[in-house]
């Protein structure tokens, strides 16, 4: 775990080792599959090993 400190405003961030890497490799894992034409939260899922938690459209007022 990384601690990012910024004592000029008083806050403090922490970022869980791994994440950033993890993040990108997701990013391009869904980028490729638009590419190629294939539904791209399958494939983020898979490469995470996540689940689907619902599926549907998201409406906005």
């Amino acid at each position: 775990m990384l601690l990012l400190s910024d004592a000029d405003q008083g806050r403090q961030e922490v970022l869980a080792s791994g994440t950033l890497t993890e993040s990108l490799r997701v990013g391009q894992v869904i980028r490729q599959a638009r590419e190629k034409g294939v539904d791209p939260v399958a494939k983020a899922v898979k490469a995470i090993d996540g689940w689907v938690l619902f599926e549907g459209e998201i409406r906005w007022p």
